[in-house]
C-alpha cells in the first residue's frame, strides 16, 4: 500500500497485537493515548470494549495497556448490565498531581459514577 504523504507501507511490522476476551466484546471500539499512566517513561494506551462481560452482561471494560511491553496494566469494568463502559476513553494528563497521567472513560448507558 502506498500513501503519497508517507510513502510505502509494505515493510511495516506490528509492534504488538491486542485481542479482546472474545469476538463479541467490541474490543477496540474506542482507543486513545493514556499518557504515562504507570510512570515508566513510556506512553500507554487505552482500549474500550463496550460489550465485555467481565462484570455483567455488556457491562463493558477499559484496558490500560503498557506502551513499554504491551501488557495489560489495568482493567476497569462497568458496574451494571448494559453499562457499555468504554464507549469513550481519553487521557487527561496528571490531574491529581501524583506524578502519573490519568484517564477518563464513559459508557453511554452508565447510570452510576465511581
Amino acid at each position: 500500500m502506498t500513501n503519497p504523504a508517507f510513502g510505502t507501507f509494505a515493510n511495516l511490522t506490528a509492534a504488538y497485537t491486542f485481542n479482546g476476551d472474545n469476538q463479541l466484546d467490541n474490543f477496540g471500539v474506542s482507543v486513545a493515548s493514556a499518557g504515562d499512566v504507570n510512570g515508566d517513561g513510556f506512553d500507554d494506551l487505552l482500549v474500550g470494549a463496550v460489550r465485555d462481560d467481565n462484570n455483567l452482561s455488556n457491562s463493558g471494560s477499559v484496558r490500560v495497556i503498557s506502551g513499554f511491553n504491551g501488557s495489560v496494566l489495568y482493567t476497569v469494568n462497568g458496574n451494571s448490565t448494559s453499562d457499555n463502559f468504554g464507549t469513550a476513553v481519553a487521557g487527561v494528563g496528571d490531574i491529581n498531581g501524583d506524578g502519573f497521567d490519568d484517564f477518563i472513560a464513559g459508557g453511554y448507558q452508565l447510570d452510576s459514577v465511581n
